[in-house]
């Protein structure tokens, strides 16, 4: 049983920080130095000096950017920049915004604190394979601040409609928030406090499994920190709980894109043996020649992806000076060996990023003498991929269509994690909007 329960949440003081869209920031792994820089710029009080902080001044011994966070974290506390609820509640986010093909969309967002799980359990269930750099600076950060400053985001399904009409509820009374970003997102958020709202939360969530779309590592991290308090007193019952952000997967708002593959470092030997991995498993069911213009190339592949017109699903690669796009799709034989790998769980070949791994990444790194390995980025924009062929960069990109959530389900529920940035879930929940502190 998913044990899911509101909480006294930290928030922004709106007397303080009247413009909520300067305080906020997208998740730590998105943030570029250049955005760093312009999102300090934007408020002395903006929560990139929280969640992914500047190294202190060389002259300031003892002092990291982790402790510098808790000591901030601590001052804004004390002058009530941040103030904590009266009493414990859910948070409802209405999150409208623009995706990436320029349609208006709009998706509702549950803040609630989920009691750590193993997943062995079954109960919280993750996607995607983890790696310990991420961990150990998520860690770190955990434990000096005592606090989830950014939610790590959930999926669930609710067959009975009774969240959706807990929410429906919730928006007809004022918000707590509103404000529009520099992406131009419209956010919005109310507090679900009373018993009745709460108590319909915490009964319906109860029985469903719920999935990690996005927050993998601070997860792992928050149950690492958890057994570390154990015995300690103060703020252990708090650490045994994480928090997220949660979505129905009915939500028509809900949605992934694909995550690309663009490989680096090829040299002859390197090309040829990719040539190899791509003749023997996929065979080329469309092919075009790009547009120059970028914003058109990737509306053409875009297209390509989304229309699949083979039968079989198909993954797309550009070649390395990004003017020649061709759809692959996996031949029979391949199709039947992969499957046999994974005989309990026949719904993986049909993942395109594990497929890709399987087929192409692993037997490439595989085959590369030692010290000249080709590199493997990941990137969710077209766009950007396109545009690192044409730097001459990159020598080659794997363009993955997105993943159909119900296929996501499926195999999540077996318990298999996909290979890393296997899903792209659009837009970002924004880091800010409210705070999960241990003895708040």
């Amino acid at each position: 049983m998913a044990d899911v329960r509101p909480f006294r949440g930290l928030r922004y003081n709106p007397k303080l920080t009247p413009d909520l869209a300067k305080v906020l920031c997208p998740p730590y792994d998105v943030i570029s130095p250049q955005l760093q820089e312009a999102l300090y710029q934007r408020s002395p009080y903006n929560i990139v000096r929280l969640e992914y902080g500047k190294a202190p001044p060389e002259e300031s011994p003892g002092l990291d950017r982790y402790t510098a966070a808790a000591r901030l974290l601590e001052q804004w506390r004390q002058r009530e920049v941040l103030v904590a609820e009266q009493s414990p509640a859910f948070y409802l986010l209405r999150q409208r915004f623009t995706d990436n093909l320029g349609r208006p969309g709009e998706r509702h967002v549950l803040f609630g604190r989920v009691r750590l799980e193993e997943f062995s359990k079954g109960i919280v269930l993750p996607h995607e394979e983890t790696a310990e750099g991420p961990k150990r600076d998520r860690l770190a950060l955990l434990s000096a601040c005592r606090a989830n400053l950014s939610p790590i985001m959930g999926l669930y399904r609710d067959p009975t409609g009774r969240i959706a009409q807990t929410c429906q509820e919730a928006q007809r009374q004022p918000p707590l928030y509103q404000a529009r970003d520099a992406d131009g997102e419209e956010l919005t958020l109310w507090s679900i406090a009373q018993a009745a709202g709460t108590e319909a939360i915490e009964r319906a969530l109860a029985p469903a499994p719920i999935y990690i779309a996005d927050g993998h590592h601070r997860y792992e991290t928050a149950i690492f920190y958890r057994d570390s308090q154990k015995g300690r007193g103060s703020g252990e019952e708090d650490a045994g709980y994480a928090m997220m952000g949660l979505m129905d997967l009915a939500d028509p708002g809900l949605q992934v894109q694909g995550y690309h593959r663009v490989l680096g470092g090829l040299d002859a030997a390197a090309e040829a043996r990719l040539t190899g991995c791509l003749e023997s498993a996929f065979d080329v069911v469309a092919a075009t020649d790009l547009p120059e213009q970028s914003q058109v190339a990737c509306i053409r592949v875009r297209d390509l992806l989304t229309e699949q017109p083979s039968p079989r699903r198909a993954i797309g690669l550009a070649d390395r000076h990004g003017r020649r796009f061709r759809l692959l799709a996996l031949r029979q034989e391949a199709h039947a060996r992969l499957r046999q790998q994974s005989p309990s769980v026949p719904e993986l070949v049909e993942c395109d990023p594990w497929v890709v791994q399987e087929a192409i990444l692993n037997p490439l790194l595989a085959s590369s003498p030692q010290g000249s390995a080709p590199t493997v980025e990941y990137v969710h924009d077209e766009e950007d991929a396109l545009r690192r062929l044409h730097a001459g960069t990159a020598q080659a990109a794997l363009l993955l269509p997105p993943l159909p959530l119900d296929l996501f389900e499926k195999v999540v529920r077996r318990g298999i994690r996909l290979p890393p940035k296997s899903t792209y879930f659009t837009p970002k929940l924004p880091t800010g909007l409210v705070i999960y502190a241990f003895g708040a």
